[in-house]
Parts: C-alpha cells; structure tokens; sequence
C-alpha cells in the first residue's frame, strides 16, 4: 500500500490565472510486471494550466506511470480519468484522440524528413484527389509554430537541426494532434542550458493557453523552478505531492532518494608530483569530417595517474569530436596521441582498448549497450574471448557467464530481475552501471567517460562520480568530458576548459564559476 501523502494546494504566481479544473486524475493506478511493483496504488491530480512536476530515481515508476497515462501500458490495477471520464485500459490512438500527448526524451523523428514532413507524419492531410498535401501540412507547422513563438522552419531537414530544435518539431507534433495533456519524458537531460530556458518559456506559454502539462524529471533546481505542483515518487509509490513555495532542493532530494544526499567525498590521495603521464594528445588536429562537426585545433593536454582531468565546455564545443580522437574511432590530421608511453596516432579503436583504455560513451543506447540483449551478454561485449568465459570447445560458456554476471549485479547494485533481463529495460541509472561494471572490470589505466552522468537522477550521480574518484585514487587516469560545470568542479582535479575545439583555459584548484564560466563563453 501506498504511504500517507502531505498534499498542499500551490497559489498561482502573481498576475497568472490560476490552475483550471481537474484535467488528469489517477485513482490507485497499480502495475506489476512479475514480481516488481512499478507502481503501486498511486493516486494524483493535474489540473488545466498546471504545470506539475514529477520526480524520482530512475527505476521509481515515473516512465511506466505514464506509459499508463499515454495508453503505450494497460495498468493491473486503479482508473485512470480524463476531464472526468474513465479511460483505463485505452490504446494509444485512443489516448491522442482524447488530447493526450508526449514529447519523449528520445525524440522519434525521421531524420531524413523535413519539419513538416515529421509533423504531418501519421496524420497527413489529404488533397481531394487522396494525395498528401504537403503545402497544408507546411502551413499548419507554420501557424501553430508561430503561435507558441517555436520558430521552425517547416522546409528544414530535422538530421540538419541542433537538439533543441528537433525536441520543438516533437512539442509541435504533439499540439497538431490537438492534445490538451502533455507529457514531457527528461526533456533537458540532451539540452544545453540555453536551450531549457527556451524550453521552460514554451512550457509558460503553453500552460497560459490552459493545457496540463507534466514534466518528469530527475533535475531538482528546475524542478523548483518550473513547477506549479511537485510530485515525488521512489520505488513505485507516491510518496509526496508538495508545493515547490514550501520545499527546498535538499528536501526533495531526501524524499527521492529515502535518504540525506551530500557530495561525494573524495578519496584520500597523497600528492604525487612524479605521477606518470598515462594520457597525452600534443597538437591535435582534426578536420570537419560532416557539415555540422566542430573541428578540433592545436588542442594538447594530459592526464596524469590518479587524477581525474575533466574537460568542459558547452554542448557543440567540439566534445564529441574529442571523445571520438581519445578513443581512436577518428584518427587526427595532425598531432600525436600516446597511451602509457606508446604512439597510438591513428591506431584504431581495438588498439586503444587493449592499450588499457575504457571508454563511457556519450549514448548509451546507441554507443555503450546493445538494448535487446541481456545484462549478462552486454558485461562481456568485448571479453567473449577471455578463457573463463569459453568452454573447451572454443563456445561461449553461459554458465560461467551468467555466474559472472550475477557477481557484479551485487558488486555495482543494478537493480535488475537477474542476468538474463534485456538491458534496455533497465532504468538509465542502471544501465550507466552495466557500462561502468563492464569497463571498470577491464584491466584499464585510463577512462574516457563522456557525460558520464547525463539524464541520471541524484542517487545515480552520487554513484558515479564515486566509481570515478575510486578509480582516480587507485592511481588510474580519468578523463571526464562534460557540459556540466557543477560536476567538473564537484570531481576534478583539473579542468581544462573546451571552446570551440581548442583549450581555451586551464583552471585548478580552488576553482571559480565565475573564471570558469568566462572560459566556457570563450571571454
């Protein structure tokens, strides 16, 4: 049973409407999925011109509560009522009709269409000869784009779009079906800063236009900043529904994760002047290799053993190309890159990899796990070779694999039904863990972890960073590629400062925001 909620009722800013009538209400919504209770017996109201803030961990429900919501999931247990009406159990056609609609956290665009084409995707206006009529669905993404001040060009082609503006051509799809209730999944966990502000004024407007708007998220502060209600689930119940006017940060973040939540501490290492350097780039050129990539100048740094050297910089400084030249997936036009002393310039990936190099990619889901498969299979990816997993035959031994795998479960605490679950339906704290697990059980001497902590909640974060100051206290060199200053500077040794592909500043120890943010605006 779900525990006792504290339900306060939140007064509308100054100068707005208030909140309409009830628009969404959920009534002991319950769904098992064998012996894991996602969500149990959860009860909560979203009001017209409300914005209502959902947060937890991943893994507390938050996906599968709307799921319910949005008709992609038929609940076991409780109802599920829109303006009123009962709709448990509806499809998701039947949920679109009804003017319910959701902006995902992977956007589920076709890259090779235009704006309008993506919009009118599913739902193409006709001509009265039964042909698509391109210029009314131009026409339509134009008016409703210019409405909520979206500015979309409907000819542009979404793979030739920056991340925010393809996650405006899925809000505009959403409002073209009608829908009165939005759902938004971790829309900023892909945008940069000046992007969310964006994103928070179309959700203002939208909410003054009287649409009920949720926005799951596991970030506290915009939660606090953007919310009119605030409800907080953790492990599949609803343990809180508070008013953002009588809370504070560290009183969510207690709430979410059942327990006070403090910066890592960092692990006791003795200065060492003489640390072998285990990484180093000298001049290192890399050219535009696509319209839209930021080529890499004159860009050297090192990292040391038992150091943890994060390089950061906004989104679309050049991050991804870096990562892609420390990892050898590109080789530079000029300069040279050497791991524990051996030239590996244009080596190549697998060299990288048996030079002792773990890699955290930037995605997960396309770059660091393959989702279909189990948690067992995707912990030894690249070691199917090693003897301990093989049988005298030369096949892979899945006893022995799935022994293994049942070993770091309980060692990196993934929270999982068991080694044969297909990673993809493991919350993204988790399946972080499954990529730490398989490379930190490498015999590496260096990490490359790119935003190492995007799109997870706080009790995955403080996880994080922990594995990766263990490894720096161990003496191995960590390399941490990032937008986020407060986690630089919460884990770093070093910060090297990224700007439009080149090293813009150097900073140590007490760190400045102020120094750092000048360096990150290229100042």
């Amino acid at each position: 049973m779900s525990p006792s909620v504290a339900t306060t009722s939140p007064a509308s800013p100054a100068g707005e409407v208030g909140p309409g009538p009830t628009a969404v209400e959920l009534r002991s919504v319950t769904k098992r999925y064998g012996s894991l209770l996602a969500n149990d017996e959860i009860s909560l109201s979203v009001r017209s011109g409300e914005i209502h803030v959902l947060v937890g961990e991943n893994g507390a429900g938050k996906s599968t509560l709307m799921g319910i919501l949005s008709g992609t999931v038929r609940p076991d247990g409780g109802s599920v009522l829109l303006h009123g009406e009962d709709v448990t159990g509806f499809s998701p056609r039947e949920a679109i009709v009804k003017g319910v609609g959701m902006v995902h956290q992977h956007f589920r665009l076709v890259g090779a269409f235009t704006v309008a084409q993506n919009i009118a995707l599913g739902f193409e206006p006709r001509t009265r000869f039964g042909l698509v009529d391109q210029k009314a669905a131009r026409e339509s993404t134009r008016a409703v784009s210019d409405r909520f001040r979206l500015a979309l060009d409907p000819d542009a082609i979404v793979e030739e779009m920056s991340v925010g503006r393809q996650q405006r051509v899925e809000i505009v799809k959403t409002l073209m079906r009608q829908a009165q209730i939005l759902i938004f999944d971790e829309p900023t966990a892909v945008l940069t800063e000046e992007e969310s502000q964006s994103l928070f004024s179309i959700l203002r407007d939208l909410r003054a236009d009287g649409r009920a708007i949720i926005f799951i998220t596991h970030k506290l502060r915009e939660a606090m900043d953007l919310a009119d209600t605030i409800s907080v689930l953790r492990r599949g119940q609803l343990v809180a529904t508070v008013d953002p006017a009588t809370t504070s940060v560290a009183e969510l973040g207690e709430l979410m994760v059942g327990r006070t939540i403090g910066a890592v501490p960092r692990p006791a290492k003795p200065a060492d002047a003489d640390a072998p350097v285990l990484l180093a780039m000298r001049d290192v050129e890399l050219q535009r290799r696509t319209t839209h990539a930021v080529p890499l100048s004159e860009l050297t740094l090192e990292a040391t053993g038992g150091e943890i050297l994060s390089v950061l910089g906004v989104d679309g400084n050049g991050q991804q190309e870096l990562v892609s030249v420390l990892t050898g997936i590109e080789a530079p036009d000029g300069g040279s890159i050497t791991v524990n002393g051996h030239d590996l310039t244009g080596a190549g990936p697998a060299a990288f990899l048996n030079a002792g190099v773990g890699v955290v990619p930037a995605d997960r889901h396309h770059e660091g796990l393959v989702l279909p498969m189990s948690i067992a299979r995707n912990l030894i990816l690249d070691r199917r070779h090693e003897r301990r997993f093989l049988r005298r035959s030369g096949l892979l031994n899945g006893r022995a694999v799935t022994a293994y795998a049942r070993a770091m479960i309980e060692k990196y605490d993934i929270r999982a039904a068991g080694p044969d679950q297909p990673v993809g339906s493991l919350s993204g704290g988790n399946q972080q863990k499954v990529v730490l697990a398989r490379e930190l059980e490498r015999d590496i001497s260096v990490l490359v972890a790119a935003h190492p902590t995007r799109g997870l909640d706080v009790g995955s974060i403080e996880y994080v960073h922990g594995k990766l100051m263990e490894l720096g206290a161990d003496g191995r060199a960590v390399v941490v590629v990032t937008s986020d200053l407060d986690e630089a500077m919460a884990i770093s040794d070093v910060i090297c400062v990224l700007y439009r592909g080149s090293i813009a500043g150097v900073v140590r120890p007490p760190f400045s925001r102020h120094e750092i943010g000048v360096l990150m605006g290229g100042k």
